[in-house]
């Protein structure tokens, strides 16, 4: 009997254990989600840290994070009001770089676990001694590591910060950290910057520092920043750019004006203009949009103010009103630090206060909200809730802004701004959405608010669009936006999978997306079919977001002249849809094949989510996208065929290279080629002994009757290099002045003045991956419709140029016959001599090489004349040979 009671209450005990082990904490859910959420964002990357940035300590679903780290010599961790400031401390030059290591120990009620983030920071640099007008009067070159003493932080941009020595000030490019406030006076450790011909400062770090410090504003007016008596005149306006003075913390009287006709756009229309000028469209300034006050500036067209401000930049060309010179001249843009108005009568302080009056509305975790109790034009603000009855008012305190989170899901309350000025009065609602969003359906989220927190599941449904992808479940579909290179690579590996995705809901020409902030792979199915639809139905907008098929449309126009990009315009006879390529995403062979197939007058059907723009239906080519052409022609395959062929343009030594004889869609590939001892039909290269041969390789695409032929230009050989320019990776646009390009052989600065030539980058192909790249402009100098980049190499004397050229045509291809001349020119005696003429042979949206042979020579230019100011062409590595 004893045994048998035992054997029980022993079964029970196990039995009672194996429940216990079966449960699960309520808050893992929760916790799961915080941890997975965290991370961290420094301002550079982290493995090149140099300035302070913030973390978080106050996590979603009430979870804590405590943060501490391996070395506070160099990563201290410092509380701040909104979490915690990681101090950073770089090592003396010689020191060398500092790993460090920060952990975050994240809790929740009995839950905790830590997670670890690895950060480098970057040793100081060797640096000269500076002043800000030494650095602009010597024209320091381009990321020469400085140290200037002395410096006071005066105004804050959303996008950068100003300081000044009292002297004139600086524009620092760049975020403003959590340490950088107006007043912070010390010594900088920057890098130079040079941006459309102007002297600015980045990868800053901060010693020395003292807070509560000022500059005094110099009295000015506008009149003095008139530049209009300057437009065109290069040597003028960089002198200006160059000039101390033209940099000051200033205060001035001004009127604002809305300028709706100047063709900028909206950023660029809210001018301020000295009171005494005769006309608004002269002695103006642009208010510059980031600053901390152009929103309520933007409110007060016609008034007049008393303004202190910061001189941002000076643009050589600012497009402005058609009547204005000729539509583009030089602007100043300042940073508006403070600003008084005339006395505002009640009805207009509340009139601008409701209008500029905004607060935080979205929380999925704990925190504080501004409610500010007076408006920025002398408004009292009152705040209350709409339902007085409703519980969740408990959620959000009106005295102090703190912020709860529900028990459980979201929930939303409304608060009124009561705004008040003398005996006028007027409100304006805010809806809080409050706690961790629960899953939703496709459709709900679609319908919810811009700006709410939303969470759905679904199934991936189309490739890469550039950052965009889609997901649908059995209600809808709807467009996911990320940045972030993890979610993107999560959303590539799930295609046809099932995601899980959290962020906030937004409508952008009426496609609905959600800006992902949290995407994880979940487990799951759901039935997706593409919906049969067509381009004239009156509720085809309702699927947009979801699968769709359109059939038997038919091509009516081909546009790839707009950064290389796609744009194929497809009509059923009454309707119209556009289906874009972004060039800045890889496709497939397959897909590409499909895509260039697509020309002129070819029908086609398309399976691919729907997506929608301001004109309407709108389709995006991806890697998933299903074409079928009703008739594919064999015209069609050969020309997409012979648009997806390419080939190397530069092979240094004896080899072979891959010249292909089949195309992806059928056709058969021969190849001729100009020199067969050097680079034969089957693509057997032998390299001369010295100096370059340039090929021309003859490519003859065939299927049955249809033939078409392309070429390539392949240079072959290695030079005695003289000279040779990359452009390095950073921007120098303006396209008047000077731009100054590093010679990779000598590593001498060599100064190219242009007129009609400015250096930039590209996130578009084919120029996407050539770094930065010289831009010729021919119709730069509108009074002899030319454009020239003119340069020397001084005592170094060179005999041969190679290069490589390619249109950039903002608009549409036929730009392309825009250009009259287009010349790469070598000065022999006092004679320009024209060294390559490549009008002919330069194409649109991708690169061709060019080279040519001269007597010796040591100064240059590129050279063209054009009609059209939007049609500019492209160059990049550019050698000499000696």
């Amino acid at each position: 009997m004893k045994k048998a009671l035992y054997f029980v209450f022993a079964l029970a005990l196990v039995l009672g254990l194996a429940a216990c082990g079966e449960k699960t904490d309520p808050n893992q859910k929760a916790f799961d989600e915080a941890y997975q959420a965290l991370n961290i964002v420094t301002n550079e990357d982290a493995d090149k840290v140099i300035t302070d940035f913030s973390v978080n300590t106050t996590l979603r679903g009430g979870a804590k994070a405590a943060w501490t780290s391996s070395d506070t010599n160099y990563a201290a961790v410092v509380a701040s009001e909104t979490g915690a400031i990681i101090k950073v401390t770089r090592p003396e030059n010689g020191q060398g770089n500092k790993e460090i290591e920060l952990t975050a120990t994240v809790t929740l009620e009995k839950l905790s676990k830590t997670k670890k983030f690895s950060i480098t920071i970057l040793e100081m640099p060797l640096t000269e001694t500076m002043t800000l007008s030494k650095l602009r009067d010597e024209k320091v070159a381009k990321d020469t590591d400085v140290t200037i003493n002395d410096l006071v932080v005066v105004g804050l941009d959303q996008d950068a910060y100003y300081v000044s020595d009292g002297v004139t000030s600086m524009l620092v490019f760049g975020t403003p950290g959590p340490s950088i406030e107006v007043g912070l006076k010390g010594t900088v450790t920057a890098k130079v910057d040079v941006y459309f011909d102007a002297y600015q400062l980045k990868e800053v770090t901060w010693t020395n520092t003292t807070t509560g410090n000022e500059v005094v504003a110099v009295e000015g007016n506008l009149a003095d920043f008139d530049m209009l008596s300057i437009d065109g005149n290069a040597e003028a306006i960089t002198a200006q750019k160059l000039d101390n003075a033209s940099y000051q913390v200033v205060s001035f009287s001004a009127k604002v004006v809305h300028r709706a006709d100047f063709t900028g756009g909206a950023n660029y229309q809210t001018t301020l203009v000295d009171p005494n000028s005769a006309s608004n469209d002269a002695g103006f300034v642009l208010s510059y949009y980031k600053g901390l006050n152009h929103a309520a500036l933007t409110l007060l067209d016609g008034i007049e103010i008393t303004a202190t401000a910061v001189i941002r930049e000076l643009r050589d060309s600012r497009a402005v009103a058609p009547a204005i010179g000729d539509g583009s001249v030089p602007v100043y843009s300042l940073s508006i630090l403070t600003f008084e108005t005339r006395v505002l009568t009640d009805a207009e302080k509340v009139e601008f206060d409701e209008k500029n009056l905004s607060i935080t509305t979205s929380f999925i975790e704990a925190g504080t909200v501004v409610l500010p109790s007076e408006g920025t034009f002398g408004s009292s603000i009152a705040w209350s809730f709409k339902n007085a009855e409703d519980v969740d008012n408990a959620l959000v305190n009106l005295e102090t802004g703190a912020v709860s989170m529900p028990t459980t899901g979201q929930v939303k309350t409304t608060v009124v701004a009561t705004i008040t000025s003398g005996a006028v009065e007027d409100t304006k609602e805010f809806t809080f959405v409050l706690g961790q969003p629960v899953l939703a359906k496709i459709d709900t989220a679609a319908a919810a608010a811009t700006g709410d927190v939303v969470l759905v599941r679904g199934m991936v449904t189309s490739s890469e669009y550039y950052r965009t992808y889609f997901i649908q479940d059995e209600t809808a579909g709807i467009a996911v936006y990320t940045s972030d290179a993890a979610m993107l690579a999560t959303l590539k590996a799930n295609v046809g999978k099932m995601v899980e995705v959290e962020g906030s809901k937004d409508l952008r020409s009426g496609l609905h997306q959600i800006a992902a902030t949290r995407l994880v792979a979940v487990e799951g199915t759901v039935a997706v079919e593409a919906v049969v639809v067509t381009l004239g139905q009156t509720d085809l907008q309702d699927h947009v977001g979801s699968l769709v098929t359109l059939e038997d449309l038919t091509v009516t126009n081909v546009n790839t002249a707009n950064y290389g990009n796609y744009e194929i315009t497809l009509s059923d006879g009454t309707n119209t849809a556009m289906i874009k390529w972004d060039s800045r995403v890889t496709l497939s062979a397959e897909a590409d094949a499909d895509l260039k197939a697509m020309v002129k007058d070819a029908v086609v059907s398309i399976t691919t989510p729907l997506a929608w723009s301001s004109s309407g239906a709108f389709l995006y080519f991806t890697d998933s996208t299903v074409v079928e052409f009703a008739v594919e022609t064999d015209e069609m395959k050969v020309t997409a065929d012979a648009l997806a062929l390419e080939v190397v343009s530069k092979v240094e030594a004896s080899g072979n290279i891959t010249l292909p004889v089949l195309g992806a869609k059928g056709s058969t590939i021969s190849w001729a080629s100009d020199n067969e001892a050097v680079i034969s039909a089957a693509g057997v290269v032998v390299a001369p002994a010295e100096g370059t041969v340039t090929v021309k390789l003859t490519a003859t695409i065939k299927l049955n009757e249809v033939t078409q032929t392309k070429e390539f230009n392949v240079v072959v050989g290695v030079s005695n290099v003289a000279a040779s320019f990359d452009f390095g990776t950073s921007k120098q646009e303006g396209y008047v002045g000077t731009k100054n390009v590093v010679d990779s052989v000598s590593g001498n600065t060599i100064v190219f003045t242009t007129d009609g030539g400015q250096v930039t980058t590209s996130t578009f192909a084919p120029h996407d991956v050539m770094g930065a790249f010289l831009v010729l402009a021919p119709y730069k100098n509108t009074t002899d419709k030319t454009g020239t980049v003119t340069f020397s190499l001084g005592t170094v004397a060179a005999t041969s140029v190679s290069f490589e050229a390619s249109i950039w045509s903002p608009n549409d291809e036929d730009n392309v016959g825009t250009i009259s001349v287009l010349q790469f020119q070598a000065k022999v005696g006092d004679e320009w001599v024209v060294v390559v003429d490549f009008l002919g042979e330069v194409e649109n949206a991708s690169y061709t090489s060019f080279s040519g042979d001269f007597d010796s020579a040591s100064e240059f230019r590129f050279y063209g004349v054009g009609t059209s100011a939007t049609c500019r062409v492209t160059i990049d590595n550019l050698v000499f040979g000696a």
